[in-house]
């Protein structure tokens, strides 16, 4: 029978008999019993042939006969494994002692700390065989008694430091492991299931476990006691404690209660303590003191190295571990800002627990911290206020004292999943390590000021002096200001007679004692290059102002008012760049000359000279300014800052062999308008190069970066508009040999049945002929060219055909690369007009592009396939 308890070793040791010991007591009987070599093989045994030692000094040999030999002290059932030799006639004598301290190994040495720790902990935690001797029969608890004698003769001679696993070798000794060692040549050719290996394993693997590794509860050695607002106190739970179950606190206050593997640890005080938890095991009387005994040999029968030492021995031991409870704490501090993230000097606040207002603290902006050992909603409260600011509403703030974290607080956003700021921005929330472990929650309070401030920028952001604006009240009539301190500050007045806001000096304006209500701020005038929206609405940014002062911005895309944080309203202005090219069967012509109208078609439009094929709009359209256009020699024409309008470009002059546009082909109609959005061209944003082709049902389309170089590769495909189902439908084109009729550098392409959906560029330019007239195309992007950004299919060139087979449109596909910096602060309007040979009649084929940063941002998206799919339908 077996029966694995981890109460009781019973185990021999040694081949040499030692000295007698010093401590002797009455003397007692035992009887033995052989397990012969038979035995051993029938269980699956490898019995070595030749000595085998467990430390390193001759005296550790243990010598081999036909079996292995266990005894038994008369009248009791513990037993403890022989050397192989009988010990003499049975019922000899043996004696008892009680202390560690006097034990020898085989060479006559006492043991070191650590061999008598690990001997007793091998005692005290080893299950073993606990029946009697005639019993001792079956495989398992012959196997068993003798991998512990193993172990046992290991720690006694030095073999043996520790219980732990060796890596490279699996359970080897880690004191002595040589070729002839117990381990290698007894218990390692006995692996396998259930064999002596097997119970070799599972001796050190129980002993480990019981006095090396602690639960895992353990291995948090500070825990935190949370607030528990239902039972009004601090607590904590530890689970898993394994055998470690009777604990105690340190500290009177704090109480202790194990249910189970369980403790729970609770007290009404914010205080801490060192929780000892304990548990004692054994083979002796449990209750009494840490406990060694042994029996010893003492009839001159084991002077030959033919019997061990001890026969029987029994240890009791209490195993300890700590950890340590104390009360959650957070420690706040609060950083005080101005709305230009300056530090902001005598502002105070309290922090009030909402549930009791005995847990409380007073912080000076920007001054220490202070600590709160509380969970719970805090309301925080600005008591002093720096002069010439508003007053933060009070707010609330969640505190996890436990985890020194803030879980929610009013109007709160979050960032990665962490609270990052409350009252709509107006309280930043971070976290200070520089005292760690300590963690400092800090919180950044910005005070709005009673100013409200108008930035002017233009599109890059830069700053931009000399705007004018008027702001009107909900009756839409003039309010009137004061000048202020400064020439750009404006004090509301109903007596004032300051109604437009404006110094050439300033770039910012502040508006200050606005009463509450809702306002429109109207941009009046603008300082030149730049341009004013068409529209009053594109003009006008709505605000609100509430009783406690705060400013509120209305939002186009939201529909409704969104608070400012900083009270400073941002207001853009745009200029704008157009650039006619000049081509003819796709090559530059220099020397070809426009005029540009405005609407009417009769009302020239000057400009100013800058240098070949650059023109500046003249603002006053007055004096000897240029009225006629010239390219320059890459066929260009610069058009920079004209308003917002309606323009129509005629070509007056050609170069030889090519002839004139006739009728209303010969104009092109350029539509520029200015929004919030920024510059627009014939109603694009992102797509606003116009080509002019004089081919008929023939146009070209340009693939270029924002620089304006052509672009290789990438894949594209051609959809023909389907009026009755209102989608775009694929069409095939086939490449067609370029009779030296069309640009060099172009492939050109026609609708056919026989071709493919995609095709590629090589040079970055294509030329579609036969095509349909009364039909409108456009050209989709599959895939990029490599290092660029793919424009979406919303975002296509497209081109309309009319019934006589004259073509315009927006075809010019500008891919920006995928890490790109901010461009530039303009917008580029790019107008290519191309002229066919003599002998064709002349059609339009219109394309475009804008080089803008306010544009290209917009433009620069990538949009994977499923989206274009979808839009394409």
């Amino acid at each position: 029978m077996i029966k694995m308890k981890k109460r009781l070793l019973i185990l021999g040791l040694f081949i040499l008999l030692l000295f007698p010991f010093s401590i002797k007591a009455d003397t007692y009987k035992y009887t033995s019993k052989q397990i012969t070599r038979s035995t051993l093989e029938s269980f699956g045994l490898t019995w070595p042939t030749t000595s085998y030692r467990t430390g390193s000094s001759d005296s550790s040999v243990q010598h081999y006969t036909g079996g292995f030999w266990f005894h038994s002290i008369n009248n009791e059932v513990s037993l403890c494994g022989g050397i192989g030799k009988a010990t003499g006639a049975e019922n000899s004598t043996m004696s008892i002692h009680d202390s560690i301290d006097t034990f020898k190994n085989a060479s006559g040495q006492t043991l070191n700390d650590n061999q008598k720790k690990l001997l007793i902990d091998f005692l005290a935690n080893t299950e073993h065989y606990t029946g009697t001797l005639a019993g001792l029969n079956s495989k398992a608890d012959v196997l068993g008694m003798i991998a512990n004698q193993i172990i046992a003769w290991e720690i006694i001679e030095g073999g043996r430091t520790s219980f732990k696993n060796n890596s490279g070798t699996p359970y080897a000794p880690t004191g002595y492991n040589g070729s002839d060692s117990a381990y290698n040549k007894v218990i390692l050719p006995n692996s396998g299931s259930q064999s002596l290996f097997y119970y070799y394993k599972k001796a050190l693997d129980t002993c480990y476990n019981a006095t090396v590794q602690e639960p895992a509860s353990f291995n948090n050695k500070n825990f935190k006691l949370k607030w528990d607002e239902n039972k009004k106190r601090y607590e904590t739970t530890v689970s898993n404690l394994g055998k470690y179950v009777n604990c105690t606190s340190k500290n009177s206050h704090i109480n202790v209660s194990v249910s189970g593997t369980t403790a729970t640890i609770y007290t009404t005080a914010a205080e801490a303590s060192e929780i000892t938890c304990k548990y004692t095991t054994g083979n002796g009387t449990l209750g009494q003191a840490d406990k060694f005994t042994y029996y010893e040999f003492t009839e001159s029968a084991c002077a030959n190295n033919n019997c061990q030492k001890i026969v029987k021995a029994q240890a009791i031991k209490t195993y300890t571990a700590k950890f340590t409870v104390e009360a959650e704490s957070a420690n706040i501090m609060i950083k005080k800002k101005n709305d230009k993230n300056e530090d902001l000097s005598g502002a105070t606040f309290k922090i009030t627990n909402k549930k009791t207002t005995s847990i409380s603290a007073t912080l000076t902006g920007n001054g220490s911290y202070k600590t709160i050992k509380r969970t719970g909603t805090y309301v925080v409260s600005e008591t002093v206020v720096p002069t010439g600011y508003q007053k933060i509403s009070d707010f609330e703030i969640t505190l996890d004292a436990s985890t020194q974290k803030i879980t929610g607080c009013t109007a709160s956003k979050k960032s990665d999943d962490l609270i990052a700021s409350c009252m709509n921005g107006l309280v930043g929330v971070s976290y200070d390590l520089s005292e760690a472990p300590n963690v400092i929650i800090v919180l950044t309070i910005k005070n709005v000021s009673k100013n409200i401030t108008i930035k002017k920028v233009n599109e890059s952001n830069t700053e931009i002096k000399g705007a004018t604006f008027r702001l009107k009240d909900k009756n839409n009539t003039d309010v009137k200001f004061k000048q202020g301190s400064s020439s750009n500050i404006y004090e509301y007045a109903t007596d004032g007679t300051i109604v437009d806001i404006n110094n050439a000096n300033y770039s910012q304006y502040s508006l200050s004692l606005l009463p509450e209500g809702e306002y429109s701020l109207v941009e009046t005038a603008v300082p030149y290059p730049y341009i004013l929206p068409s529209k009053l609405e594109e003009r006008t940014t709505k605000i609100k102002i509430d009783s406690n002062y705060n400013l509120y911005q209305y939002s186009d895309s939201e529909k409704k008012y969104q608070l400012v944080s900083n009270a400073v309203l941002t207001i853009k202005n745009y200029k704008s760049k157009a650039t006619v090219i000049k081509t003819g069967d796709g090559k530059p012509l220099a020397g070809v000359k426009f005029k540009l109208f405005k609407e009417d078609k009769t009302t020239s439009v000057n400009s100013r000279y800058t240098s070949p094929g650059n023109y500046d709009y003249n603002q006053d359209q007055s004096g000897d300014e240029v009225t006629e256009y010239i390219t320059n020699t890459s066929g260009k024409i610069s058009f920079s800052n004209l308003p917002v309008g309606t323009y129509y470009l005629l070509e007056t002059e050609t170069i030889e062999p090519y002839t004139l546009p006739e009728g209303d082909a010969a104009y092109t109609k350029i539509v520029i308008d200015i929004t919030k959005k920024g510059l627009s061209v014939n109603g694009s944003y992102i797509i606003s190069e116009i080509e002019i082709s004089n081919s008929k049902l023939s146009f070209n389309f340009y693939k270029v970066d924002e620089e304006g170089n052509y672009l290789k590769n990438g894949k594209f495909k051609i959809q023909k508009y389907d009026t009755e189902k209102e989608i775009y439908r694929d069409m095939k084109v086939k490449r067609v040999e370029n009779d030296g009729t069309y640009n060099p550098d172009a492939d050109i392409f026609e609708p056919s049945n026989d071709g493919e959906i995609l095709f590629t560029l090589k040079n970055g330019i294509a030329t579609f002929i036969n095509m349909q007239p009364s039909s409108k195309y456009r050209i989709v992007e599959r895939e990029a060219p490599s290092g660029y950004v793919r424009i979406a299919a919303a975002d296509s060139p497209t081109v309309t055909i009319d019934e006589y087979g004259y073509s315009s449109g927006l075809l010019t596909l500008v891919n920006r690369k995928v890490s790109v910096m901010s461009g530039d602060a303009q917008a580029e309007l790019i107008i290519n007009i191309s002229t066919g040979q003599q002998v064709i009649r002349y059609g339009l084929i219109i394309g475009g592009v804008i080089v803008a940063t306010i544009v290209l941002i917009v433009f620069a998206r990538k949009v994977d396939n499923k989206k274009d799919n979808k839009e394409e339908k």
